[in-house]
């Protein structure tokens, strides 16, 4: 830098010097006095409108929203963390904590108008990142909620059939034979492990039968007046293991 730049510098902060110099001090405390503590700065009437998202795309995917969310409620609190930092140090040094530019420029030469013009600015931050958070809290915790409804619960191990349908004596399972399920052919049909069911008919080859659930016929009155069949669940039929079912005495 040149002598010739050096002694301009030496100028404009001679001048704002001057400036802040010329300010009572009670002025400051006065208008330092006009705004609370960081603390109880507090969020906006209308923080339900604001978009926290601007032109950023949302995922939509609920694991990848919460994601998302998180990373963008870390960046707005380190935000406002700097904003408070600023608005602290506002009031703390009053127009010490002014720039030159702040005060010949934006100011026009008036150093209490921008030391309000800052403060103002900083609480103006304050309150949209603290707005800003409440919003993305909430999203966050739909997200969240979404989340828990997609994760289901890993099935109960389903005991695996333990012999092999091979060796079972296919002879023991005759039609009408009674059956109880013992063992599932997959986690989603546990449920039916203890019912009772009854052999149709066999295949030796692959080692498993065609049964029906252990129910009776059920009957009903027509429209006229005849008794007619209303369910016979001989009708729906299963392929079972014979690994899968116990022959009933």
């Amino acid at each position: 830098m040149s002598t010739e730049d050096d002694a301009k510098n030496k100028a404009i902060d001679d001048e704002a010097a001057a400036l802040v110099a010329a300010v009572a001090p009670a002025a400051v405390a006065a208008l330092i006095a006009r705004y609370s503590e960081a603390e109880h700065v507090g969020i906006r009437s209308n923080w339900y409108e604001l978009d926290p998202h601007s032109a950023r795309r949302v995922p939509v995917a609920p694991a990848a929203r919460a994601g998302y969310l998180a990373k963008l409620i870390d960046s707005n609190q380190a935000e406002l963390q700097r904003d408070i930092a600023r608005y602290n140090d506002l009031r703390a040094r009053g127009l010490a904590a002014l720039s030159r530019c702040d005060i010949l420029i934006s100011s026009g030469g008036r150093p209490l108008e921008a030391l309000r013009c800052a403060l103002d600015l900083k609480t103006a931050h304050i309150s949209y990142h603290l707005s800003i958070l409440v919003r993305l809290a909430l999203e966050l915790e739909d997200a969240h909620a979404a989340q828990a409804r997609t994760i289901r619960p890993a099935p109960a191990a389903v005991p695996a059939p333990t012999a092999a349908r091979a060796a079972v004596d296919m002879s023991a399972f005759r039609p009408g034979v009674r059956c109880e399920i013992v063992a599932a052919s997959h986690p989603s049909a546990s449920r039916d492990v203890g019912k009772r069911v009854i052999v149709d008919r066999a295949n030796p080859e692959y080692g498993s039968v065609w049964a029906h659930d252990d129910k009776p016929v059920t009957y009903r009155t027509d429209r006229a007046g005849r008794r007619v069949v209303d369910h016979d669940p001989r009708c729906i039929q299963t392929i079972y293991g014979v690994d899968q079912l116990r022959v009933l005495p």
